[in-house]
Parts: C-alpha cells; structure tokens; sequence
C-alpha cells in the first residue's frame, strides 16, 4: 500500500463554514394594478415581476492523487497518496437564478344581460442554474502519469478541473377565458342558471443542459383549450308552490379540454343540494373526469438545486442535485369521485356550525410531482435515482410523474364558531351590531385518511402510503383570528400522527410536531382615523411568526434510537422564521 500523505495550506478551518444547511436565497418582486370603471364594464391591468437568486455551499472538495515512482514531487522517489482540498477554501457552489414577467388584463360587468368575465394573461420566465459536483481528479492523475512539468500538485488548481452542470430555460405562455352566466328559465322552485366558459392558451419551453451524463438541448411547445357548461336547476324551495322536499337543488357540469397532440379530456359532474329543516344542509356529488397535466407539469423551467434530505435506504442526511421541471411525456389521465358533506348550525343566534364528509377518489394515469424518496418510491423509479458504486445518494430528477392507479378515500369533520362585538343599548332592546365590530373565529378541523394506495405502474407492487411510505392517517387543524379592520392576530396549529416508512432493513417511525404559527398586523389607515386620505392611506405592517415553537419532525428506529444521520438541523435548518411586512398604498 502506497503511503499515506496529507497535503496542507498552513491554516486550520472548520469545514462546517463552507457548507451551507440550506441556500441563501433574495427575492425582489413589483406588482402593479390598475381599475378603471369602462361603461357597465370594470376593467382592470395588473403587471408583476419577479426575480429571485440563490447561492448555496456543498463543502469543499477533497481529492486523493497517488504521485508516481519518479516523479519529482515526491520526497524520496518512491510512489506517495497525496491528499489534499482542492484549492484552498473553495467550497463546491450551487446557484441558481430566475425571473418572471407576467400581465393580465380583466373585464367583468354585466353585457346584454349577461354576466360576462373576461380575462387575458401573458408570462415569460427564465432560469440560469449551476451546481458543482466535484472534481476531475482522473484528468488531474493523467498529468501526474505523464510527469507533466507544469502541473504543480501542491500549487493551486484551476477551477476548470471543477465538475459541473448547467442549465438554461426560458418559458412563455398566454392564456385568455371568458365565463358567461345567466338566468334563463323560470320554474315553480326558482330560476334555472347556466354559466358558460372556454379558454385557450398556448405555451412554449426552450431547455438546455449541460456537464451531465444526459446533456440536452429542447424545445416544447403546448396548444390547450378548454369549453366548459354548467346548469343549476332548482327543484324544490321552502314557502314556494313546489315545497315537498324543503329546499332542494340540482347541479350538473360539463368539461372539455384538449391538449395538442393527445385529443380531448373530457368531464363530467352532479350534485344535489338539499336543506330539509332550517340549520341543516346535505350535499352529494358523482364526478368523472379525463385529466390533463397543468401547463408547468409539462414545460416548467427546469431548475437544479443541492438539496439535503435524509435517505431512508442508508440513513443518512445527504447533500444532492435535485431536480425539478417540466415533463413533457406527461399524458392526460382520468379520475372518477365520490363526496358526501353535511353541515349543521344548531344554534338560530350564534354563527356555530358542525361538519362531518366523506370524499373517494379514484386515478388512472395521473399526473402528480414526484412525492418523498423512500425505498418504494426509489424502487418504482430506479432511472430517476442516481447513486455511485457504494451505494451513496448522488441525484434525483424529481419532475412530475404519472401513476397508473390512486385510490383515496377520507373523512373530515370541523367545528367553526364565529364571535361579533355589540353594542351595548337600553334594556329593552337587543344589543346593536357595532360598526367596526371586535370579531373572534374560531376552527377546529379533523381529517381521518381511511385509504391510500397507489400502482405505479403495471408489474410493480402496490405501495400502501399509509403502513409504509410515510403517510398520517390522522391530522388535525386549529384556527383562532381576533381582530377588527385595525388590527388582529391570529394563531394556527397544525397536527399529524405518527407514520412509517419500510427501509431494506427495518420499518422507521416518524413523528410531526405540533406546529404553531402566528400572525399579527396593524392597519393605520383605520387606526388613526385618516381613512381615505393622509400618510397613513393604504399604509399596513405585518409580523409572521413561523413555527413558533422551533420544532421539527423525528425518526425513530424500531428499538426507539434516533438514527445517526437524522439531524433536526438538517431536516429543518430554518427552524422558527420571523417576517416583518410594510405595506403602502398608493
């Protein structure tokens, strides 16, 4: 065995401060909107902009080069392992860059009769991305082999022998829709409605990538529209001629929508809205649709980051190239539901409302994004994972997927109290509505997943998320905003049960926090009383306070140890987040 040697720059350094747990990221963006009344027509003009950067740090890159017999950089001519960082403190860098420019432009109003909406956009995006991987240490090798004179192993390296892959995208689209609606048949229970819509839109991508394996250069372009009718009929109405069943509703939809090249999807939807007593509403609804993929599924700038995730295969927490984007060989799918909802207000002169439902769906061919990488998701997409000879985690290509087969079904059920300030009048009478009234809302929500299971794709076991791949099946959702026009704040917390995941070894349990997030803000239009006019028109402060509590999610192994490679920093480096917004009108 050759003998070991390590190469020094003269200086100690923590390598902890050229790897970065999550990227340092600067958003600016401009959002202009205009409204001018035209006629009976409201017209309105919004133009935004938006750029946001990103640089993050991989660690710095350490090489092993074996100087040969000879060769004279070695101190007694026999071969020596040399072993050295690249260059110094020159950490591998990942940045990433991206605008966008939008604009819209908005008639709604009343035309002939009929309420028209009319709405006209335009967006154009770019993205810039690079991710350094490594280095060319077999290129560095081939000079020491050569006793190439002009190759110093110990001097600097030039950043060329850096490993690295580009990419470039661009992306446009427009898209215009017209809704029309309209009353147009009087029955004994009320007015038939029927509301017309139809949009078109049209997209187009330009991708290139370099420095990988798969280096690509491509364009997609996507022509779409979509016609769509719906039809409400009343059928019985309380106090009406035609009162058997109190009141009772009938709704029925049709979709269609076409994609260039891969024909047309089509949907269609009922319902029935009964109110047998006063207090207590029923709904169901049968729906039955083609699917087709959103326009960022299919030609979404293609962006590469260094992300860090735990890899449940070798657990472990790991720097990688993920990358997300559009796929354009994603095809039009079908899904077929079920919903059943009844909601109860039990008390005349309190705003309290109970709520129970029910919802089965079913997919064929749809298209999701690429869901956590645990072991059944990396065994269903083994061309999307990328690892080296020792098994270790390298890259993930994480654009949206097709799944052949997903079935769902959940209960969900909430409570819901809202509280309004009064007040205060004479005896005799009731208390007053106030003017600008102290409102309290309250909300309790509470979901029991009852299945989900999905087929990849045909020959591949069905993956049940819920006994193995790190799905709750119960959560639950807590809600309290006080506050009046001047002022308010408000508290949410979140809560998930404990879910598995089935690594090669042994089944991990995870466990979800309770998350609580706060929110205040103060409007000093309404505070100080100059509403309408004055420096403090359209002048608002906010404060948002993320995960107040600073926790985050754990996994234990079978015999309750934390994993070593499961960091809390490294799954959640934020943490607690504070924002603080200024908001001016003008």
């Amino acid at each position: 065995m050759n003998p070991p040697y390590s190469a020094t720059l003269g200086k100690a350094f923590d390598a902890d401060d050229f790897d970065t747990l999550q990227p340092s990221s600067r958003t600016s963006g401009m959002n202009l909107n205009v409204a001018r009344p035209l006629g009976g027509v409201s017209a309105s003009l919004s133009l935004n902009a938006m750029r946001t950067t990103s640089n993050g740090l991989s660690g710095i890159p350490w090489i092993t080069l074996v100087l040969p017999a000879g060769s004279p950089w070695s101190l007694d001519g026999a071969p020596v392992t040399l072993e050295r960082a690249f260059n110094g403190t020159r950490a591998l860098r990942s940045q990433n860059s991206a605008e966008s420019l939008g604009g819209s432009l908005s008639l709604t109003g009343r035309i002939w009769g009929v309420q028209t909406d009319l709405v006209i956009s335009m967006s154009n995006s770019t993205s810039s991305n690079l991710v350094e991987t490594g280095v060319a240490v077999a290129s560095l090798q081939r000079r020491l082999d050569d006793n190439d004179a002009a190759f110093d192993p110990f001097g600097p390296i030039g950043v060329s022998f850096l490993q690295a892959s580009r990419s470039r995208s661009r992306a446009t689209s427009t898209n215009i829709r017209l809704n029309l609606q309209k009353a147009f048949l009087q029955l004994p229970a009320g007015e038939v409605s029927w509301s017309l819509g139809a949009s078109v839109s049209r997209s187009h991508s330009l991708v290139s990538q370099i420095g990988t394996a798969n280096s690509l250069s491509s364009s997609f372009s996507q022509a779409m529209s979509a016609e769509q009718i719906s039809v409400n009929i009343p059928i019985s109405r309380t106090g009406s001629a035609f009162a058997l069943f109190g009141n009772l509703d009938a709704d029925f939809s049709f979709n269609r929508q076409s994609m260039g090249g891969s024909g047309a999807a089509l949907s269609y939807g009922s319902g029935l809205g009964w109110i047998p007593l006063r207090g207590i509403e029923v709904r169901g609804a049968l729906d039955r649709m083609q699917i087709v993929p959103a326009s960022d599924q299919l030609n979404g700038p293609l962006v590469t980051t260094v992300s860090r995730i735990f890899d449940y295969s070798r657990l472990e927490t790991i720097d990688i190239s993920w990358t997300i984007g559009g796929n354009p060989l994603l095809r039009p799918g079908r899904q077929s539901g079920l919903t059943l909802t009844m909601a109860v207000k039990p008390l005349v002169r309190q705003d309290l409302s109970l709520s129970v439902g029910y919802r089965r769906s079913s997919a064929r061919n749809a298209s999701t994004a690429f869901p956590e990488l645990t072991p059944d998701i990396e065994a269903a997409f083994p061309e999307r994972v990328v690892r080296d000879a020792a098994g270790k985690l390298l890259s993930v290509d994480a654009r949206s997927i097709s799944v052949a087969r997903q079935d769902d079904a959940v209960l969900t059920s909430g409570i819901s109290l809202r509280l309004t300030g009064r007040r205060s009048a004479s005896r005799r009478t009731r208390p007053l509505p106030a003017r600008n009234p102290l409102q309290t809302n309250l909300a309790l929500t509470y979901q029991l997943q009852l299945a989900s299971k999905s087929l990849i794709r045909p020959g591949l076991p069905v993956i049940d998320w819920l006994a193995e791949s790190g799905t709750s099946r119960h959560s639950a959702t807590f809600r309290l905003n006080v506050g009046k026009r001047a002022f308010g704040s408000s508290l949410n917390a979140t809560w998930k049960s404990a879910s598995f995941i089935t690594s090669p070894d042994e089944t991990l349990r995870r466990t979800s926090p309770v998350v609580f997030d706060l929110t205040s803000f103060l409007n000093l239009e309404y505070l100080v009383g100059t509403r309408g006019s004055g420096w403090s028109r359209g002048l608002k402060f906010s404060l948002d306070i993320h995960n107040a509590l600073n926790s985050y999610p754990r996994v234990a192994l079978p015999d309750g140890r934390t994993p070593d490679g499961y960091l809390g920093g490294d799954i959640d480096p934020l943490g607690r987040t504070v924002r603080i917004a200024i908001r001016k009108q003008f």
